[in-house]
């Protein structure tokens, strides 16, 4: 089983992820699509791309943790992390 502090960690790498392929996005859509070059438009899909099968890895490893921690341990982690009663 996972620890607790693992597992909240890859929470927090994903959401950090997100962020960045989220300012990718508009990164493209503002700039790089329209003032890149060829390199850099290559460049920066490149980088969406391995963002994206990080995001996928971390997914299915977080899917995978939590079939195997009962129910009622990862509610109780849920509430601790986002601070619920």
């Amino acid at each position: 089983m996972i620890q607790k502090e693992t597992y909240f960690n890859l929470v927090d790498l994903k959401k950090e992820f997100q962020k960045r392929s989220h300012e990718l996005v508009i990164e493209w859509n503002e700039k790089v699509c329209w003032e890149g070059t060829p390199e850099e438009q290559e460049a920066h899909e490149n980088l969406e791309k391995s963002i994206r099968e990080r995001i996928a890895e971390i997914t299915t490893t977080l899917s995978k943790a939590r079939e195997s921690i009962p129910r009622k341990i990862l509610k109780s982690w849920a509430d601790e992390y986002y601070g619920r009663k």
